[in-house]
């Protein structure tokens, strides 16, 4: 059975529609004012015509053609949202006791409508140039792989890549490059090694083993043999070196440091106990990066360690520093202790 409103409901529901109704035919008449007056404006242009360079004629026909575009968008869908606001706008201000005849709340709701549409494209188009971006830099980052790849001539540091390809895993998977840089690698390695290696799956089953096989080298790279030896007097030179290497526990400062990888950030830390880091080491995310990159402002000492640091991380850090007029101090290819003694020198001058 079909329901029926009551005569007081029937009719409030009616002069809400009949007002929405006026509303909405208020609204679009003045969007077609607007669009009519534009549209004249526009054939102006059309006729002189635009003479070339002319920046400021180019830069108005331009707003013309969208501001025309957006309030004939709001004709064609924005009509009911628009109407509501107006509604609302003007029962506010009369139930505030207010005046509403010295208002054009109209064209406030329109402008206000197309300020949002123009945020909306704006963003859309913003989101299409980082994605254009992002392509870009993700391209750059395999060919930069494939480059440092192709410069190993030793079987350990071919074999440590695949750390950094496999942190690089999912930019190479959406440019679909990943097959290719894992293959290139596996072959530099096989190319290097003294037995045949053999692989079998897919691009990322064999990252993931040679990643694996790579921090097991690395580990044991770090790990230094105790020789068992006959305790003798130390001299006093190897006292001094002691007294020296124990002096840099005092320090006390902030660094930042792009590139090497966890093992070679935790030894570090072990000797600067006292020392506050902000590291963005290879197998930290993009994040990560950004982070550092708004430390180095407040630091005492930058550095990039330039064999473990991508391109696209480095550009980053490089365009910071030059902004902050700021020298970083650049290793490539360094040990761990040599990477303490440059951040012990650089905070030492620092307090001198």
């Amino acid at each position: 059975m079909q329901s029926f409103l009551s005569i007081d409901d029937l009719e409030a529901a009616s002069q809400e529609t009949l007002v929405l109704m006026d509303t909405r035919r208020e609204i679009q008449q003045r969007l077609e004012q607007y669009c009519n007056r534009l549209e004249d404006l526009k054939r102006g242009f059309d006729e002189k015509g635009i003479l070339e360079g002319d920046t400021q004629a180019r830069n108005t026909y331009e707003q013309l053609v969208i501001a025309i575009r957006h309030y004939r968008s709001q004709i064609q869908n924005d009509l009911p949202e628009l109407s509501r606001r107006l509604i609302e706008a003007r029962q506010s201000l009369e139930e505030n006791g207010e005046n509403t005849t010295d208002i054009d709340f109209i064209k406030q709701v329109i402008e206000e409508r197309r300020e949002e549409q123009a945020q909306r494209e704006y963003e859309a188009q913003m989101s299409r140039h980082q994605a254009e971006k992002l392509t870009q830099e993700r391209h750059e980052t395999a060919e930069q792989l494939l480059d440092r790849i192709r410069e190993q001539t030793s079987y350990y540091d071919a074999s440590y890549l695949a750390m950094d390809v496999y942190h690089y895993r999912e930019d190479l998977k959406g440019v679909d490059r990943l097959d290719e840089v894992v293959e290139f690698l596996f072959n530099r390695v096989q190319e290097l090694s003294d037995k045949p290696i053999t692989l079998q799956g897919t691009a990322i089953q064999k990252l993931k083993i040679m990643d694996a096989h790579a921090r097991k080298l690395w580990a044991q790279a770090q790990s230094e043999p105790k020789a068992i030896l006959e305790k003798k007097p130390k001299p006093e030179t190897d006292i001094e070196e002691k007294e020296q290497k124990e002096s840099y526990t005092h320090l006390r400062g902030k660094v930042v440091v792009f590139g090497g990888h966890t093992t070679t950030r935790t030894y570090v830390k072990e000797k600067l106990p006292k020392v506050y880091f902000v590291w963005s080491t290879v197998e930290d995310g993009l994040l990560i990066v950004d982070q550092a990159v708004q430390q180095i402002q407040t630091a005492d000492a930058v550095l990039l360690l330039t064999d473990d640091t991508s391109h696209a991380v480095t550009r980053k850090a490089m365009t910071e520093l030059r902004r902050l007029k700021k020298q970083p101090i650049e290793l490539h290819h360094e040990g761990v202790n040599t990477i303490v003694e440059k951040i012990a020198w650089k905070l030492m001058f620092k307090s001198c």
